[in-house]
């Protein structure tokens, strides 16, 4: 326990060193002085510095957002294009009659097809400038309303696709019949394609359906590489529904990407780079990607390439996916890496057009401004230092030696400090403060060392209650095996001296597994906290304990006893168990919960140990359970004992 007096010196000998006078004040004022006011030129110069970047980081983001605002309506032309032609379209389908001339000759091919062009005949041959090229699905019924809605088709795209090659490289129809009309000039696909194609299985046809779209609105495929020519498309599709709501065709176009991919990579701003990513991480345009996204045909994900830089640009991305956000480009930064986001919204198939700005481009300035002041402010700290120095030399003096000598009597306990309090400057005040300071540690040392005293018979106590509920076990409210350990042993040196018998019982609850799965664990758990109590209720004697083995099994120690009275005990608590009638209809021997004891007494011996005494126990409990269980086995001495006998 802490006496006044080294409590004194524990709180006041930190304070010394704060009072002693220093061999060279004014130096070491002035150096304290020097340091603080380095501190605050250094302050200055890094709020400049701050600013600085403030305005530069407000101009980059400003021209940022211009930037990829600007470039967002120059890539999305021709996305927005093609969704006005395809309304145009869909609007001159629904005003188109019903045509009047004769219909096209379309010819049964081989598998079961119908195209407009003979089977075996070279489709280089075939006149694509005139005329669309037709398939009609296997097993199709040709009738004459399909035939004409197929005619509606060709002389649709016959009035706008040559019009629209500037920019689409082909423009084509097709219905839920499994039909097909393309105006492809080059590439006839509907005379290539296989004769078991069905266009109602592809994704550039039934993404437009009802239940993948719902709302009735242009569609766009995935970004994907062409298989027949090195360029990357995407297709955009349009539904037309009749009056009736029904799906009666979907228009489309392929367009090609390779100068929107090529301008990403190289259109660029200095010291940054671009991309397109879409909201589900699929990557269309990277300049450091390109390879990966050729060799995954359009389906890399960022998620693939375990690219955590990436990875936090696209979170980034998705973190601000709010309808009010894209309606407009944004400027996101990026703390971690040290960036700007520069993001906008591609109309259309909903891509998004991101440019990488690293925050070190505009840094370089801001860092020449703040050198100029770190100089400047430097130049100025070291004229101000001189007059300050002087002014000290004249004017301080040094009378902190009798707060110092107060200090030290309070160290040592003695709190009967004598300061001059007559002073009126800072030094007076000190002193007032130093002689209040000193009355009340006095009294709170004083009530300290009471207020300790009580907290050491409370803490007693405790600690005698915690050694109590670390000798019990929590479930049973019996001793655990901690305290059956301790005691065994504490009785087998007592009675080993004492050369009086020591017995044991373990017992285990018969089929207990099977309680468990019958009636559930917390049935279980009520049925050893039962057992528990009606073996204590066997044990007479204080000296006896009752402990939890482990598990279903039960130990009891019983100083003193033979093992006739050993025996006694445990018919008591057999006839205990016997008497509760507690149900296990799991148990193969008894409509209720039963024991099976294991019993032994002999008197200890300095050649054994008490582990011998449980493993007699326990070998006469196994004895009990391979007889049949519900039953009381008796164990024998050990071997060197009852040689000696």
């Amino acid at each position: 326990m802490f006496t006044v007096r080294q409590a004194g010196k524990f709180l006041i000998q930190p304070l010394i060193p704060l009072v002693q006078v220093q061999p060279s004040l004014t130096r070491h004022t002035l150096i304290n002085l020097l340091i603080r006011m380095t501190g605050i030129f250094l302050i200055s110069a890094l709020l400049t510095y701050g600013h600085i970047v403030g305005q530069a980081q407000f101009a980059t983001q400003e021209q940022l957002q211009k930037y990829v605002t600007e470039r967002g309506k120059r890539e999305e032309a021709i996305f927005q294009l093609a969704a006005d032609r395809h309304n145009l379209l869909k609007q001159a389908f629904a005003a188109q009659p019903s045509p009047a001339q004769p219909l096209t000759r379309l010819l049964d091919w081989s598998d079961g097809t119908h195209r407009n062009f003979p089977e075996h005949q070279d489709w280089h041959q075939f006149e694509g400038q005139s005329k669309p090229s037709i398939f009609v699905g296997r097993n199709v019924p040709l009738t004459v309303p399909l035939q004409r809605q197929i005619q509606r088709f060709e002389q649709l795209l016959l009035q706008y696709a040559p019009a629209w090659r500037d920019r689409f490289i082909n423009t084509w129809i097709a219905s839920p019949e499994n039909v097909a009309v393309t105006y492809w000039p080059e590439v006839p696909g509907p005379l290539m394609v296989a004769g078991d194609f069905d266009v109602r299985n592809e994704k550039f046809f039934y993404l437009s359906d009802r239940d993948h779209d719902p709302q009735r609105k242009t569609v766009w495929t995935d970004a994907y590489q062409d298989p027949a020519s090195p360029d990357w498309v995407v297709s955009v599709v349009t539904p037309i529904d009749n009056a009736a709501g029904e799906h009666v065709a979907s228009v489309g176009n392929d367009i090609v990407l390779n100068s929107l991919i090529d301008r990403t990579n190289v259109d660029r701003l200095a010291g940054t780079y671009n991309l397109i990513v879409r909201q589900d991480g699929q990557l269309i345009a990277h300049p450091d990607f390109t390879t990966q996204i050729a060799a995954k045909r359009g389906t890399l994900r960022v998620q693939d390439l375990a690219d955590p830089h990436l990875s936090r640009i696209l979170a980034l991305i998705q973190s601000t996916n709010s309808d009010d956000q894209l309606q407009t480009a944004r400027v996101i930064e990026n703390d971690r890496d040290r960036e700007y986001i520069a993001v906008t919204r591609l109309a259309g198939p909903d891509w998004y057009f991101v440019t990488v700005y690293p925050q070190s481009l505009m840094q370089g300035s801001a860092g020449s401004a703040a050198r100029f002041v770190l100089l400047s402010g430097g130049i100025a700290l070291l004229v101000e230092m001189v007059f300050i120095y002087r002014a000290l030399n004249v004017q301080v003096t040094q009378p902190l030696a009798q707060l110092l000598h107060s200090t030290e009597q309070l160290t040592q306990g003695d709190f009967e400090v004598q300061l001059p309090t007559s002073r009126q400057d800072e030094l007076g005040r000190l002193s007032k403060a130093f002689i209040q300071m000193s009355d009340q540690l006095k009294m709170m040392f004083a009530t300290l060392e009471e207020q300790v005293a009580q907290r050491t018979v409370e803490l007693e106590a405790a600690n005698q209650e915690l050694q109590q509920l670390l000798h019990l076990d929590g479930l049973t409210q019996v001793a655990n095996r901690r305290c059956f350990d301790e005691y065994l042993a504490q009785e087998w040196l007592r009675l080993r001296r004492e050369q009086q018998p020591l017995g044991l019982i373990l017992c285990d609850v018969d089929f207990f597994k099977q309680y468990n799965d019958c009636y559930g664990h917390l049935a279980g758990d009520e049925c050893l906290q039962r057992v528990a109590q009606h073996i204590k209720c066997a044990i007479a004697r204080p000296a006896d304990l009752v402990a939890r083995y482990g598990g279903e099994e039960f130990a009891v120690i019983l100083p003193n006893t033979s093992l006739t009275g050993v025996v006694t005990v445990a018919k008591k608590i057999q006839a205990q168990i016997l008497q509760a009638q507690i149900p296990h209809s799991g148990s193969k021997i008894s409509e209720f919960v039963t024991l099976s004891l294991g019993v032994v007494s002999f008197i200890p011996h300095s050649e054994t140990t008490f582990v011998s005494l449980i493993k007699q126990a326990d070998a006469a409990l196994y004895s009990a359970k391979q007889q049949g269980r519900d039953r009381i086995q008796m164990g024998c001495e050990p071997c060197s004992i009852a040689a000696e006998k």
